[in-house]
């Protein structure tokens, strides 16, 4: 101990005699324990917030990772630009990803300000690689307006056989904004074993994105 401080000089692995003495059911298993590859990350632009996680668990000689994703706007003051606030034409959000994980599992939910769930489509994916999803952050009704609060999504990719010989992968959660009615179509651009690939919006001039990154995935 130093200065209350408990410092590590030397460590060792334990014996078989002293594993069986604290007991083995005081161990967590390496291979099935979870293990957090990556703090929460956060990015926020005008009203708009989003965070992004992951969790991975090895399993055998395979791996599991957890991708969660959130996107919140802070709808309470509303008298700013509009560009940093809620708008005209569709928002986006989508996860890609490095390694050549398929994706096992997905879903994704949003509200807005009043409760009422916010209808959400996919319009575009790619094996393997990556998944984006399309909604109105927006809509006019004869006597008020609903503004998009916010939308959280979860994703679980995976892989039977790790090949990366200690390299690693990354996930990638993208958010578009957009204030202008949308002409183009949004893509994704492949990545590789190492990169991610990109989510892009084309033909739309009043736009612009987040992103948060989850690193150091085995693959």
């Amino acid at each position: 101990m130093v200065d209350g401080e408990l410092i590590i000089t030397d460590s060792r692995l334990l014996s078989e005699d002293e594993v069986m003495a604290i007991g083995i059911d005081n161990f967590e298993d390496l291979n099935t324990s979870p293990m957090p590859n990556a703090a929460l990350v956060a990015n926020s632009r005008g009203k708009l917030t989003i965070a992004f996680s992951g969790l991975y668990v090895l399993d055998g000689k395979g791996i599991s990772c957890n991708l969660c994703g959130s996107a919140k706007w802070d709808v309470s003051v509303l008298n700013i630009s509009g560009e940093n606030i809620p708008a005209t034409g569709e928002d986006f959000i989508g996860i890609t990803w490095s390694g050549e994980f398929t994706a096992s599992s997905h879903n994704i939910s949003g509200k807005y300000q009043n409760g009422s769930s916010i209808s959400i489509y996919n319009p575009d994916s790619i094996p393997n690689g990556g998944r984006v999803w399309s909604f109105n952050d927006i809509i006019r009704l004869s006597k008020y307006t609903l503004y998009a609060k916010d939308i959280n999504l979860n994703m679980i990719i995976k892989k039977n056989v790790l090949e990366g010989n200690g390299n690693t992968a990354e996930a990638v959660l993208k958010y578009i904004h957009t204030y202008s009615k949308v002409n183009g179509s949004i893509s994704i651009a492949p990545g590789n074993k190492t990169v991610a690939g990109s989510i892009n919006l084309s033909n739309t001039e009043k736009q612009w994105s987040l992103v948060c990154t989850v690193t150091d995935i085995p693959y």
